[in-house]
């Protein structure tokens, strides 16, 4: 009679481990796919402002969001780079407002930095706004409020 009860709380600490250990991957597969999915434009336009840069290197950083777009009845170009969707470069994108703007100058006129941020159309708490600038980490806050800087680093 022992020896089956030993067994049967043995198998149930068995099966409660697997199900703790699949909620986890579970989880941590959520988490990234909501990191990745809400991060994705932002990730967008900090690569596009880095291929930007090395392509126009007397520019540096793009001056407008719009210049990392493509119009197709544009050639491509520093004012029409086609390095992110038009959408996106439109600065109106899956109920986010993308503000970019251009940061200093060197004596040469070459922009060297810039930041932009990502804000809900229309506020909710579920929503995060997200700041980010030519280092690539982003910051958010849940506020009702212009993010910066100084707010917590996005991580998963």
């Amino acid at each position: 009679m022992k020896m089956s009860r030993t067994l049967r709380v043995a198998s149930l600490l068995v099966v409660a481990a697997l199900v703790i250990a699949t909620a986890i991957v579970i989880h941590r597969q959520y988490r990234k796919a909501l990191y990745y999915g809400t991060t994705a434009p932002l990730n967008a336009i900090n690569a596009a402002c880095l291929v930007y840069a090395q392509t126009y290197p007397k520019l540096g950083f793009p001056h407008e969001l719009r210049q990392l777009g493509l119009d197709s009845r544009k050639p491509l170009g520093p004012d029409n780079s086609g390095l992110i969707d038009s959408v996106l470069a439109s600065g109106l994108k899956g109920g986010y407002v993308y503000k970019y703007q251009p940061g200093s100058q060197d004596e040469s006129g070459k922009t060297t930095t810039y930041s932009f941020t990502a804000v809900p159309e229309k506020y909710a708490r579920s929503m995060k706004s997200y700041h980010s600038d030519q280092t690539g980490v982003i910051h958010f806050t849940d506020a009702n409020r212009t993010p910066t800087v100084d707010d917590p680093k996005l991580t998963f």
